[in-house]
C-alpha cells in the first residue's frame, strides 16, 4: 500500500532574527539585522500601500540587536603570566579620523584622554599612541603597574571599522576578571554611541555591578 505524503506548509520568515549566538557571524551582524528590519518596513509599506518614514534612528535598534547577539562581551584568553581580555565592536563605516577625535578629543599628549579610561581600572602612563588606529597605556592595581591596555582601530575595506581592546590581567589578579569584562563592556557601549553622536555622561555604576555578577558566574 503506497503511503501518501503530506507536504510540510513553508514556515513564515520571522522578522526577528534569531536568538542563537551571532558572533559566528562576525561583529556586524547587528547592523546587518537592524538594516533588514528597515528594508523589511519599507517592503511591507509598499504591499500595503502606504508610506514608511525614512529609518533614522540606527543606534537603537542596532545596540538591541548586539546586547541580544551577545557581541558586547569580552573573551578570556589564558597567556604566559596570566589573562588578556579581548573585545572587539563594530563601529560600523565610521572614518578613522572621526572615530580616533571622538576617543581622544584631540587630546593626546603625556596625559591619557578621559574617554579611554574609566572609574574601575586606573590607567597609568601612556605607552604607545599612533593616530589615529592605536592608544596603549598601563592600568594600575593598588598603585603599582599590573598590566597595559591597548585601544586599536581597524578598517577593512569589506567589514567596515571596528575597535579592538585588549587587556592584560597577571595570574595572581585573576580575581579582576570579572569586574574588568562588565566594566570595558559598559565603556564600549558608551563608546559606540558617543561614536554615533550619542554622548552619555553619567556612568552606569548599577550596569557594571549587574554585569559583574554575569562575569563572575560564567567564570566560576
Amino acid at each position: 500500500m503506497s503511503k501518501k505524503t503530506r507536504k510540510k506548509s513553508p514556515k513564515t520568515p520571522s522578522r526577528k532574527a534569531p536568538k542563537t549566538s551571532a558572533k559566528k557571524s562576525g561583529t556586524g551582524a547587528g547592523r546587518t539585522a537592524a538594516g533588514w528590519d528597515a528594508c523589511l518596513d519599507q517592503l511591507a509599506g509598499q504591499l500595503d500601500s502606504r508610506e514608511v518614514p525614512p529609518f533614522e534612528n540606527w543606534l537603537e535598534p542596532m545596540e538591541a540587536y548586539i546586547e541580544r547577539f551577545g557581541l558586547a562581551e569580552g573573551e578570556v584568553r589564558s597567556v604566559d603570566g596570566g589573562y588578556e581580555l579581548r573585545f572587539a565592536r563594530d563601529l560600523v563605516w565610521k572614518p578613522l579620523d572621526q572615530v580616533w577625535q571622538t576617543l581622544t578629543e584631540d587630546a593626546v599628549g603625556d596625559l591619557l584622554p578621559e574617554r579611554a579610561k574609566n572609574p574601575h581600572i586606573p590607567a597609568g602612563p601612556i605607552l604607545a599612541a599612533e593616530a589615529p588606529r592605536l592608544l596603549e597605556y598601563r592600568w594600575l592595581h593598588a598603585g603599582e603597574p599590573a598590566g597595559t591596555v591597548r585601544w586599536e582601530f581597524v578598517s577593512d575595506p569589506k567589514l567596515g571599522v571596528r575597535v579592538e581592546l585588549t587587556q592584560t590581567i597577571p595570574t595572581e589578579l585573576a580575581s579582576v576578571r570579572a569586574e574588568a569584562l562588565a566594566t570595558w563592556q559598559v565603556h564600549l557601549e558608551l563608546f559606540f554611541a558617543a561614536v554615533h553622536g550619542d554622548v552619555r555622561c553619567a556612568w552606569p555604576e548599577d550596569r557594571v555591578a549587574e554585569l559583574t555578577k554575569h562575569h563572575e558566574s560564567a567564570l566560576a
